[in-house]
């Protein structure tokens, strides 16, 4: 018996949970790339967004880890603009009424960076559908005249962290060359900005196989 415990001890367990399959054991920079796009954040201008990202491999056999930065500007739309400047006109007590309001562009900027998990179960054709979720770190800066050195600048100018989750595809056409489209939504403390992106990969040499 006392021979028999450690064989019995050492058998693999049926039923064991998915976090048991997951493993670091392969990760390294398998891929870059960089891609461009339009968003569409909220109360804002649609603007350009601008993107890089590098692939360090598999978490599983058909998650990856994906770490990302990206960087985009706007401004206020005109009616948000226009609401804002006639509630200061509300709540400005002006008994003379020769105070006035000069309404100006708001701009601001997102340089975002964050850490993802993307869902590939399709990795070795042509064509790679994907899923993927993660979370961002943004540092948005907010300038214009009407709100310079109010609180109202401190009040846009931020560091937040918040989720984003994204669904494309990838066409790999050669093995080390690629090309990347996907539809991306992030949502920071209420704020919500829509894009869709596309641009170029690059994969590097084969991978060393996990032990």
């Amino acid at each position: 018996m006392a021979i028999c415990a450690p064989l019995l001890m050492a058998r693999p367990v049926a039923g064991q949970p998915l976090g048991n399959h997951i493993t670091f054991d392969s990760l390294q920079l398998s891929s870059l790339s960089i891609d461009v796009g339009s968003i569409r954040p909220r109360q804002l201008v649609p603007a350009t967004v601008f993107g890089i990202a590098a692939d360090y491999g598999r978490l599983s056999q058909s998650l990856r880890l994906r770490f990302e930065g990206s960087y985009w500007e706007s401004r206020l739309k005109d009616d948000v603009m226009k609401a804002f400047t006639d509630s200061l006109h509300h709540v400005i007590i002006d008994p003379s009424h020769d105070d006035t309001v000069v309404r100006s562009q708001v701009t601001l900027y997102d340089v975002t960076m964050g850490l993802s998990a993307r869902w590939v179960p399709m990795q070795t054709s042509l064509f790679q559908p994907f899923v993927g979720a993660g979370i961002g770190l943004h540092v948005i800066n907010a300038e214009g005249p009407l709100i310079n050195g109010t609180f109202v600048e401190g009040l846009f100018d931020n560091i937040s962290t918040g989720l984003f989750g994204e669904s494309g595809i990838q066409f790999k056409p050669l093995p080390r060359f690629g090309v990347d489209g996907r539809f991306r939504i992030d949502l920071v403390n209420g704020f919500r900005a829509v894009s869709a992106r596309a641009g170029g990969v690059y994969y590097f040499g084969p991978l060393r196989r996990s032990q």
